[in-house]
This record gives C-alpha cells, sequence and structure tokens, in this order.
C-alpha cells in the first residue's frame, strides 16, 4: 500500500508539471536560505507565495504590477529559516531591493523581527516546496527538494528529498519494514500532495440558483464563500491539508428565495485531474452545529457585504489532450448582503468597465463597485 501511496504522489506531480510547462511561462523564483544554503522557492498555483497569502489575509492592497509573462507577481521575495522560523529579509522590484516594510508587510507579533528590517512570517501557514538543480523527478543524487510545513511562520517539521531519496522510495514494497526517517519522507510528500490538492481546487466555481436561472457566486480571494463562516481561516476548515484522514476545499450550492442566500449543498473538493475534482457531500448540520438546517439549506447569516453574481452558460473548451467545461459569462450582478439577506442589486453586462464607471453611471450600481473592489 505504501509503494502504492508514493507512486500515486509522483503520478500526479509530474503530469500537474508537464501540463503546467506546456502552458504557462516559468516565473522567476522567489528564494529561500537554510543552512547557508539557497534554494529556489516554488510560487505556482499550487504553492502560493508566502508574500501573496499576508495580502489575502490581511487586507492590505496589492502594492506590484506584473513585470513580464515571467514575473506576474511583480516581485521576487527573499526568504530566510533561522531558529526554526521563517523570516521575509527583502522584496526586489525592478533590480532594486527594499525591506518589507516598503510594502507594509508586518509581523503579527513584531517583537520577534530582526533589527536589520527582517520580518517573521508569522501570517503564513503552509507547505513550502524550494530546490536546487533540475529536481522534479530527476533521479540525478545532485538534485535536491526541501519541504517546509510551516505553522504561523513557525518549520515545525522539514524533509530534504534527494534524487537517490525517489529512487529509493519508487523501490519500496508493502512488506517492508520501515525506518522512522522513510515514514517521514512519506508523510511529508502526502501533506504536500494535500497542500497542492487544496489550493488547485480552492477557487472552483460554486453555483447559484436565482431568478430561475443557474449562475455563478463569487467568493473572496481567499477561496469559498463558505470559508467566510470559518473567518476566511484555512486552520478552521475542518478538512485543510493537515487532516491525514480527509481533506479538500470546500464548494457550496446556493439559491436565493425571497432575496434571503441559502446554502443548499457542501461538497469537498480534492485531487488533481484537469478533467474535474474528486467530490464527496458533506452534512451541512455537522458542518453549521449553531445554525438551522431547513428544507432551503442554510441561510448565509455570515456573510455581509458587496457579491458578485455571473450569469452566463457552460461551455466545453480544449484541445484533444485537455477538455473541460467553462463557464461563459453574459451578464453580471452585484448584490450587497447583510446577514443573509441582499438588500441591494445591480445587474450589468459582463463587458462593462468597472474601473472607469461613467458619470452617469447609477450611484447605488457605483457604490457597489467600489465596495466590491475595496473588500
Amino acid at each position: 500500500m505504501i509503494k502504492k501511496i508514493v507512486f500515486q504522489l509522483y503520478t500526479l506531480f509530474f503530469a500537474v508539471s508537464i501540463a503546467a510547462a506546456d502552458t504557462t511561462t516559468p516565473q522567476f523564483p522567489d528564494w529561500l536560505t537554510m543552512d547557508g544554503v539557497k534554494y529556489e522557492l516554488e510560487t505556482g498555483w499550487g504553492h502560493p507565495s508566502p508574500m501573496q497569502v499576508y495580502y489575502q489575509e490581511t487586507g492590505t492592497p496589492y502594492p506590484f504590477s506584473m513585470i513580464s509573462t515571467a514575473n506576474y507577481r511583480g516581485h521576487i521575495a527573499y526568504w530566510l529559516v533561522e531558529s526554526g522560523k521563517l523570516y521575509l529579509e527583502k522584496v526586489e522590484v525592478r533590480e532594486e531591493t527594499f525591506k518589507p516594510a516598503k510594502f507594509d508587510i508586518y509581523s503579527k507579533d513584531p517583537s520577534q523581527n530582526k533589527k536589520d528590517g527582517s520580518v517573521v512570517a508569522d501570517w503564513f501557514t503552509g507547505v513550502i516546496v524550494a530546490g536546487k538543480g533540475n529536481r522534479i523527478f530527476n533521479e540525478d543524487e545532485k538534485s535536491v527538494t526541501l519541504y517546509l510545513h510551516v505553522k504561523n511562520g513557525v518549520v515545525v517539521a522539514w524533509e530534504k528529498i534527494t534524487g537517490k531519496d525517489r529512487i529509493m522510495l519508487g523501490e519500496i514494497k508493502s512488506s517492508d519494514n520501515l525506518d522512522e526517517d522513510i515514514k517521514a519522507k512519506i508523510a511529508m510528500l502526502k501533506l504536500n500532495n494535500a497542500y497542492i490538492s487544496y489550493h488547485f481546487r480552492l477557487h472552483e466555481d460554486e453555483k447559484l440558483e436565482r431568478n430561475g436561472k443557474t449562475c455563478l457566486l463569487a467568493g473572496s480571494e481567499s477561496g469559498s464563500v463558505i470559508l467566510e463562516y470559518f473567518n476566511n481561516d484555512h486552520m478552521q476548515w475542518p478538512y485543510n491539508w493537515e487532516n491525514t484522514e480527509i481533506s479538500g476545499a470546500p464548494n457550496g450550492s446556493w439559491q436565493v428565495i425571497d432575496d434571503k442566500l441559502y446554502l443548499k449543498e457542501v461538497r469537498l473538493l480534492s485531487g488533481l485531474r484537469f478533467d474535474g475534482p474528486e467530490v464527496k457531500t458533506l452534512e451541512l448540520a455537522t458542518l453549521f452545529p449553531d445554525l438551522e438546517v431547513t428544507t432551503n439549506g442554510v441561510l448565509a447569516q455570515w456573510c455581509r457585504g458587496v457579491y458578485l453574481i455571473k450569469y452566463g452558460e457552460e461551455v466545453r473548451v480544449g484541445n484533444d489532450t485537455y477538455n473541460y467545461m467553462e463557464f461563459k459569462t453574459k451578464e453580471l450582478e452585484f448584490v450587497r448582503i447583510k446577514a443573509g439577506t441582499i438588500v441591494e442589486s445591480r445587474i450589468i453586462p459582463a463587458d462593462f468597465d468597472n474601473d472607469d464607471l461613467l458619470a452617469s453611471t447609477d450611484e447605488v450600481l457605483k457604490k457597489l463597485v467600489e465596495d466590491y473592489s475595496d473588500q
């Protein structure tokens, strides 16, 4: 069974990496220094940069713009692991370097920061992957991949996996007696796989029934609208990547009845297949023990603010290798929700320019768009 698990991990990583290589421009990496060794830090879709997480979690406006197709995030960050903590040392923008404070990046607990302006990344919880050499699926003994399990800026576990380790892990048999070092490497690979799967599925579309139409409900940058019940804190979501029994991203089916937003169903999405996720339905009463479950579902009392509803239809796109269903938006509706009830709404064409509101634009719509952008 262990050999099968390891094989599945590498198969998934290989498939995803090949697909990404075929469709995206390789990105300039961040840099991570640990024990005096400098590694390239992965910042792809499966491993959000700790910088990206900072702006999502704090709501601080993102200060960077795209530099090139090889640097969408607009910067290169330099990280350091020292005394078991993850520090952000400096940020490079167009070959100029700055201290984190330049971009309003601060620790929750500044007492842990260094005198040189480096800040401990205590806002970040997740898995970091960094490496040296041609390390992805490379059996060259010189290739090295570093996996760090970080919680609130503290490195709680880490593993260094070489090309030699990859060969060894691929030869494991279910009958083998494994030592603690090998078990730890396997556990880290499984955790990393769950982390990638979680973030891969985190922003899947959520279907909504409104005015007799099936549409989509857009959540925040943190993911599903369901997460707002958990304060947009992934660690409060009971099926995050650290759940070794079952993990996955939340995804809801919603409906609006008499201007009230109800959550009808919660699905747990996992897996890395491009043609669709693995799906498990969760019990509403278990997830929301303090809320009443009715025939309509659960009233989304936790929803407050401006949300975006997309009207349109699903069409199949892709090629012979990868094809999937994609939602083509025809109209947009901005809605203001208070305690689960829609109190204002405006419908506009999908090609409406939110950044160029005309003077004649409806004042309610202006305010909805502004508030939506400022959230």
